[in-house]
């Protein structure tokens, strides 16, 4: 089974409460999002920081969308290794031991430094999935060179960026 890092945007483009994503990139990150609950494992890190992220702009009952009920499996299977990989990230001032030393990375948004922190925790073959934050586009040569995998789930949202 293998393993993705969500980026909370996943989750709240799936509810719908994304003013600036189509339906077309609702409907894929709801897919996904189905996806990922029935045949991967979710990595998220141990300190908790993701899981209160997702706390914030998600429903922990599950309902009344996607995103929400990707957000109660993932709380409610933090602990089963069947469906999520708790990995350990290092705080260190605004960033983490983890995310890549790069210059070219030094101004990436310090709220999304944990998934990276976490993807490359976890193995560099584990990809992060994004629907909107325009960092995974802006920053993607410079993540590829640290080794970390961007999956854009809205590729057309962005088609003149790249």
């Amino acid at each position: 089974m293998s393993v993705m890092v969500v980026d909370t945007n996943v989750a709240i483009v799936a509810n719908g409460q994304c003013d600036h994503a189509d339906w077309k990139c609702q409907l894929a990150c709801v897919k996904k999002l189905e996806e990922v609950v029935k045949q991967k494992k979710i990595a998220i890190d141990d300190k908790g920081l993701i899981l209160k992220e997702y706390s914030g702009y998600l429903n922990h009952s599950g309902e009344p969308s996607v995103g929400d009920k990707f957000y109660k499996h993932v709380f409610n299977n933090q602990y089963t290794k069947k469906y999520c990989v708790r990995v350990s990230i290092h705080p260190v001032a605004d960033s983490f031991q983890e995310f890549p030393k790069s210059p070219d990375l030094q101004d990436f948004d310090k709220s999304d430094r944990k998934f990276v922190a976490v993807a490359l925790a976890a193995g560099r073959s584990v990809p992060i999935l994004n629907a909107t934050d325009s960092d995974w586009v802006n920053y993607k040569k410079a993540l590829v060179a640290a080794g970390v995998s961007v999956v854009q789930l809205c590729p057309h949202m962005y088609a003149n960026s790249e």
